[in-house]
């Protein structure tokens, strides 16, 4: 099963995705769907929940990101969140971190 189709992602995004060339999905835990989207302008993390619980959580996982942007860390930028009140669920567009080993 897909956990996010492509025509569920919110047009909000379309600005800083531009076309989507593919979209792969981890390991999925149990909070949220997860996709790594590779576009036209580049590679981006997409997060999405159902529920007002975890859409609370990726609600205040945005807020700490936009708090911890200023500290010279390595975390990822949010571009763009959504919360869709009528379908109860959030979406949160970030930037792809490159893997570290």
């Amino acid at each position: 099963m897909v956990p996010i189709y492509l025509n569920e992602i919110p047009n909000e995004f379309n600005h800083y995705l531009g076309s989507i060339k593919d979209i792969t999905f981890p390991r999925q835990g149990h909070t949220s769907d997860v996709g790594i989207i590779q576009s036209e302008h580049g590679k981006f993390v997409l997060k999405r929940t159902k529920g007002e619980q975890y859409s609370t959580w990726l609600s205040e996982e945005v807020g700490v990101l936009k708090s911890l942007s200023v500290a010279p860390l390595s975390t990822p930028k949010v571009y763009h969140f959504v919360e869709q009140k009528s379908e109860d669920q959030a979406w949160a567009l970030m930037e792809f971190l490159k893997e570290i080993h």
